[in-house]
């Protein structure tokens, strides 16, 4: 069975990050899909048309770039952000339980609203969501012990 899910940046038991290779979209993948780069933009003179219309195009092009994209991946990748966000509050100091449940509960919305739809990925979501959950439930016991301790 060959593993093409990897979650790294554990803190003791809890994920602070995560890192998704699915098959053959790899995370350089979506990062052009998205149209990220490491540049900056300068913003010190007015916008003309022609930027306004390079704008455009470059909006039209990132649309086309998504339309590509199985759904199913695109989706995916989403869910995964809101499985990350959950795992940012819950290792924050001290942990923010109230945000983290919120991104829980969205991701499940996903996951199980959308169950047997995601292909493939199915599965690994399905476990990362009860993986999630038993690290909310372990986080927030250790927060109410420790605060039973002052």
């Amino acid at each position: 069975m060959t593993q093409t899910h990897s979650f790294r940046g554990w803190v003791g038991a809890f994920p602070t990050s995560n890192s998704c290779h699915f098959d053959q979209y790899s995370t350089e993948r979506f990062t052009t899909l998205a149209g990220v780069s490491d540049e900056s933009d300068d913003f010190s003179e007015p916008a003309t048309d022609n930027d306004y219309a390079e704008l455009d195009r470059e909006l039209q092009e990132a649309r086309a770039r998504v339309a590509e994209a199985p759904v199913e991946t695109v989706i995916t990748n989403h869910a995964v952000g809101l499985y990350e966000l959950a795992a940012i509050h819950l290792s924050a100091s001290p942990p923010d339980l109230e945000s983290a449940a919120l991104a829980i509960d969205a991701f499940a919305c996903l996951i199980e609203g959308l169950a047997g739809r995601l292909g493939e990925e199915s599965s690994t979501l399905e476990a990362a969501l009860a993986n999630i959950r038993m690290a909310f439930v372990q986080v927030k016991q250790v927060t109410a012990g420790e605060a039973q301790a002052e």
